[in-house]
């Protein structure tokens, strides 16, 4: 739900358009589910990506742990998470965060 709420908060206009996308997705033979979360807000720079997923991160306006718990979730059942532009190499068109499981 945070990411839900961050998407409001940082979005300029009073729409807000968050995309869910839920698929199989395959390494090899190997079968995963994929989430996406995308939104259509201000985005985050590249430079701030690579610790997004670091506790206690120093640029966070709350307590800096919500990623990292999701991240040490995420690592518990398997899975990898990620973020990145929703419009390839246009951080200001807004972002994805996206996490692969592997399929039961």
């Amino acid at each position: 739900m945070r990411r839900f709420s961050n998407s409001v908060k940082y979005t300029d206009t009073s729409e807000v358009k968050i995309d869910v996308l839920i698929k199989d997705y395959f390494i090899g033979e190997a079968k995963y589910w994929m989430i996406t979360i995308s939104d259509h807000g201000k985005g985050i720079p590249d430079s701030a990506k690579k610790e997004l997923f670091e506790r206690f991160y120093s640029k966070a306006k709350g307590t800096g742990l919500g990623l990292s718990i999701v991240r040490t979730l995420v690592e518990r059942y398997k899975g990898k998470i990620w973020v990145g532009d929703r419009v390839y190499e246009d951080y200001t068109k807004g972002t994805t965060f996206g996490m692969i499981f592997p399929a039961a």
